[in-house]
């Protein structure tokens, strides 16, 4: 039994590579915020504009709940779900925790580059320091994660080993 939660900035490719991963080491993939969007009904952004984050948190901790009973399983979660009610611990408890570490500029990029579906917490400001400001806040949970990788073509290699490491120890 496996589970796997990628945590990281927003545009690091938490649901890139974990869709990658699942698919070389036969696992199933959820994108936490697609989870809770199909739970709901409706957007992450609608979510945040008619109820506000206090209850989007709630929701996500709910679902994380409900993810932590899946076996075999790579979860991509949302960029503050380590911050909110205990879920860091949560996710630690039930699998591995893997902190995808990306850049500031390189994160940048990518959320320009998609900016139809820019993450509520990043709309209406300079996109850099927004990001700045957001990694600072962050930063030292992603840090306890189990472990770290660079989201770039060697993460399939490396992966591997963290499989092994997390299988052997549950």
């Amino acid at each position: 039994m496996s589970r796997f939660f990628l945590v990281g900035m927003p545009g690091a490719g938490k649901t890139y590579w974990g869709r990658k991963l699942a698919d070389k080491y036969g696992l199933a993939f959820t994108d936490l915020d697609e989870y809770i969007e199909t739970k709901e009904g409706r957007a992450i952004h609608e979510i945040f504009a008619t109820n506000g984050e206090v209850y989007f948190r709630k929701k996500e901790t709910d679902c994380l709940e409900q993810l932590c009973l899946q076996d075999n399983v790579i979860v991509a979660c949302g960029g503050g779900t380590p911050l909110y009610n205990n879920n860091l611990e949560l996710m630690k408890r039930c699998g591995c925790v893997v902190y995808l570490q990306a850049d500031i500029d390189t994160l940048a990029e990518r959320l320009k580059q998609d900016e139809d579906n820019m993450r509520p917490l990043l709309k209406g400001e300079n996109i850099h320091e927004q990001l700045e400001r957001l990694y600072h806040e962050r930063k030292d949970y992603y840090e306890q994660a189990d472990y770290a990788l660079q989201p770039d073509e060697r993460i399939i290699a490396n992966f591997e080993q963290i499989v092994e490491l997390c299988t052997n120890r549950r």
